[in-house]
């Protein structure tokens, strides 16, 4: 199923177009791109694009500006500050590859039966380094894909972002993206120059006892809102239901 036309995408082309008008060459977005198709979505009364954001078509026209400004900072976080493009980039928002977030996770554990893409590797190609690793998903119609993560144990938006926030869960395989390897570094010097470390938690894993940081985001509470409204916005059209309804095939 393909999805298109979110509010992010008709900001893309806003911007673009005014960056030919203003003759800069510089594609780069900025509030009142977002703010232009919130307008015209107010306009046609688009309700569905409107409500993705949480928006009355009837009675929120006059918070446009704030609600521009506030996408606008969460994409700058998404591709900057909250290291969400690490793994969703691209017009589908996803590399496509496998990555262990630590969801999951209890006390260090990964649980026996969440071995991931590792599981169904034919024996002689195991790769531990996909131990509990699983595909990353598109972003696009977010709203439509609830509750979140493998297991489903996100359930909102908001608990994703928090999820993110901490770092996710510390275990012995966590993927490199989500571990603070500066903190891990100076552990290590730390433990070697047998001097007193200071720093993030740390857990140990393992027999050699290697040290595991997750890299916390440190977003504050506007960041993660803003944030949080960003992914909403990447809410497409609605589905032909068609395919959105199980109920419409047999």
């Amino acid at each position: 199923m393909l999805s298109g036309n979110s509010i992010h995408d008709r900001a893309e082309l806003a911007m673009r177009q005014r960056a030919e008008d203003e003759g800069t060459g510089k594609f780069e977005f900025k509030a009142k791109d977002f703010e232009t198709v919130l307008k015209a979505a107010f306009d046609a009364r688009d309700a569905a694009a409107l409500t993705a954001l949480g928006l009355d078509a009837e009675k929120d026209a006059a918070k446009v500006p704030a609600v521009a400004k506030s996408l606008n900072n969460g994409r700058a976080l998404f591709f900057g500050k909250a290291r969400c493009n690490s793994c969703h980039v691209g017009d589908n928002f996803t590399d496509y590859q496998f990555h262990n977030l630590g969801v999951g996770v209890k006390d260090g554990q990964l649980p026996a039966d969440t071995l991931g893409r590792f599981a169904i590797l034919p024996t002689g190609h195991k790769n531990p380094e996909l131990i509990g690793a699983f595909k990353t998903p598109t972003l696009r119609h977010l709203l439509g894909t609830a509750p979140y993560m493998h297991n489903g144990s996100e359930r909102t938006l908001e608990e994703v972002v928090e999820f993110y926030d901490r770092g996710g869960n510390a275990h012995e395989f966590l993927d490199p993206k989500m571990r603070d390897y500066e903190a891990e570094k100076a552990y290590e010097l730390n433990r070697l120059q047998k001097t007193p470390y200071q720093g993030p938690e740390v857990k140990l894993f393992g027999k050699d006892q290697r040290p595991i940081v997750p890299l916390k985001l440190n977003l504050t509470p506007q960041e993660k809102h803003d944030l949080v409204l960003f992914l909403r916005a990447l809410q497409g059209d609605p589905a032909d239901p068609i395919v959105a309804d199980r109920h419409k095939m047999p």
